[in-house]
């Protein structure tokens, strides 16, 4: 049986909203601000947010509040190696995937959605440094998984995706 575009995104809906619930995890903190060490933070599902920036004592916040997964979407250059350090020291999983000013590649990709996916890495933060580059992988993800359009940019949008990455991921699904 094939399954409609729609059918699929109510399927993954349905899925990342009651399954956490079922399995008893964590949910992340509900809203769009749980800290100042958290820039631009926002809950996405019950266990899965967004963010910009982790400050000084932000990864110790994230940990108090439940999360298991960090997953980092800046390049080495930008400071990774010493939140890596940090994150592993309180028992978090780190997770770097370098998203520079390139699209980034299908295995990155591919890499994103396994962990977006996988229960057992939730509760998850997704982050990058102002949260442009969440915010547009974000879209895309949701794209890809059945979201309309404009629902997917809305969200991209909240996240902290600015006209610049926009312009990058319509340029990669105008086929939609």
């Amino acid at each position: 049986m094939k399954l409609t575009g729609f059918a699929c995104y109510l399927i993954t809906a349905f899925l990342m909203v009651l399954s956490p619930l079922s399995l008893g995890q964590t949910q992340v903190p509900f809203g769009d601000a749980i800290s100042t060490s958290i820039y631009n933070y926002h809950r996405h599902t019950p266990t899965i947010a967004t963010s910009g920036s982790i400050a000084e004592g932000g990864l110790n916040e994230l940990k108090q509040k439940g999360f298991k997964t960090i997953v980092d979407f800046r390049t080495p250059a930008e400071g990774t190696a010493q939140e890596a350090k940090q994150a592993k020291a309180l028992g978090l999983n780190y997770i770097n995937l370098a998203v520079g000013k390139a699209w980034p590649s299908d295995e990155l990709l591919a890499e994103f959605y396994a962990l977006v996916e996988d229960p057992s890495q939730h509760p998850i933060l997704l982050h990058c440094a102002s949260a442009n580059r969440v915010g547009m992988l974000w879209a895309y993800y949701r794209l890809q998984r059945g979201m309309g359009k404009s629902g997917a940019l809305e969200e991209g949008r909240t996240i902290g995706m600015k006209p610049n990455r926009e312009r990058v991921l319509l340029d990669k699904v105008s086929s939609f």
